[in-house]
């Protein structure tokens, strides 16, 4: 795409290659290649981003690579590689982000794992939020955790989408939550998406775990 159809948003450069490491490992080399074929971004191929945390990656090739997965896989495949992907960028990065938001630190693990986990998605949001152009915020219901993200690179610039769009986030807070709370699963969803004309995509953590 050309720059005048860019958002103006980006992702920092590392998060992109983790990203692509963790497609990488589930399409193969080669159908990595294709996917990015198809976004326009065959630079990537031969070229990857230098490994910092500048904000060079704009919103608009983010969300090109996932309509292209979409293209070659399906909606309802895509979501799957999707997801899968978003767990294994976090665990990829968890070290290092980990320890930028100080939840490695031994006071935190001696805390419930129910407020390490509102307590970790909290910092790990307003970690993003400073790393990248999106704005991520949290709230808690009585039973719920709810995850806001607005500026969606996800979905940016998609409209009239009949589903939440945005599983690699999912599987994001699938591994986060699965890490702060100390190896609990829960059912997370997507109640909200940009791409559906929501104002915001927002995600539903439960506060009970699956098991």
């Amino acid at each position: 795409m050309d720059d005048g159809n860019k958002s103006g948003l980006f992702y920092p450069n590392r998060f992109i290659n983790q990203t692509l490491r963790a497609y990488a490992s589930i399409l193969g080399e080669n159908g990595l290649s294709s996917v990015l074929n198809m976004a326009g971004l065959s630079s990537l191929i031969e070229n990857p981003l230098p490994d910092n945390l500048d904000k060079q990656f704009d919103f608009t090739d983010f969300a090109s690579i996932q309509v292209s997965l979409d293209d070659v896989f399906g909606v309802r495949g895509a979501k799957g590689i999707s997801q899968r992907a978003g767990e294994t960028t976090l665990n990829l990065g968890l070290d290092q982000t980990g320890s930028l938001v100080g939840v490695k630190h031994a006071e935190f693990q001696r805390l419930p794992w129910e407020t390490r986990l509102l307590v970790g998605l909290s910092s790990m949001a307003s970690m993003l939020t400073h790393l990248t152009d999106q704005v991520i915020t949290v709230s808690q219901s009585p039973d719920s955790i709810l995850l806001s993200i607005k500026q969606c690179p996800v979905c940016w610039d998609r409209r009239n989408l009949e589903k939440p769009a945005c599983s690699f986030f999912n599987g994001q807070l699938q591994a986060l939550s699965t890490w702060f709370s100390g190896g609990q699963e829960f059912h997370i969803t997507e109640s909200k998406c940009i791409g559906m004309g929501d104002e915001a995509c927002e995600f539903i953590i439960p506060k009970t775990p699956i098991r």
